[in-house]
């Protein structure tokens, strides 16, 4: 995976608008997972990130390898949250790391350079910490409190004026073309979307 191709894949396209979007698969049966992301494919999109961050990695394996053999059939880039040896296992493109005691900078010591390494920040504190810890995206989260649109668009000002080039990502419960062009002109690079596609509207 180059990391300067990062978002650069085949992406979502209603009315040939392009919106790049990474899909969180959260089922833990085979079954469902294989169906949510073959859903998932079939419209379009082409990253997969499976958050399985409480099971253990022998509950995530099996899932992992049916992701796996779907994504590289549809080229499409597979994420795994966690679980550093199931990434090795089934080759997945990358780790999304969110437990608080697996840092980047130790889990590029344990995979290596061919991954690629994300987690999530909250301010540009937690930008220029995992910055320097070689991170090669980046899920900004504001606070609840905040207006989030703010938020996205101060933090990637800050990091235009500090010269961070790492992409950031939206974290999205739901999906609509006018809302996602709204987050993506404050300078973030593409959504999370942390919720069904069922009923996804690509024309509103």
């Amino acid at each position: 995976m180059f990391r300067e191709n990062l978002f650069t894949f085949p992406l979502i396209h209603p009315f040939r608008i392009m919106i790049p979007i990474q899909y969180i698969i959260k089922a833990t049966d085979v079954a469902v997972a294989a169906e949510q992301t073959q859903t998932a494919l079939e419209a379009g999109l082409r990253w997969i990130h499976l958050s399985m961050p409480e099971a253990s990695d022998a509950e995530v394996l099996p899932v992992a390898e049916v992701l796996r053999k779907m994504c590289s059939e549809h080229n499409a880039t597979f994420i795994i949250e966690d679980h550093l040896e199931v990434v090795k296992a089934v080759k997945a493109d990358g780790a999304f790391l969110s437990a608080a005691d697996l840092p980047v900078g130790k889990a590029r010591m344990e995979l290596g350079e061919e991954f690629l390494l994300a987690t999530t920040v909250h301010d540009m504190e937690d930008v220029r910490r995992w910055r320097r810890e070689s991170a090669d995206y980046l899920w900004l989260i504001p606070d609840p409190e905040a207006d989030a649109l703010i938020v996205y668009a101060d933090t990637l000002r800050q990091m235009y004026e500090e010269d961070i080039p790492t992409p950031v990502c939206a974290v999205v419960s739901s999906f609509s073309v006018a809302a996602a062009q709204e987050i993506l002109a404050t300078g973030v690079r593409g959504l999370a979307l942390n919720g069904p596609l069922a009923g996804l509207d690509l024309g509103a």
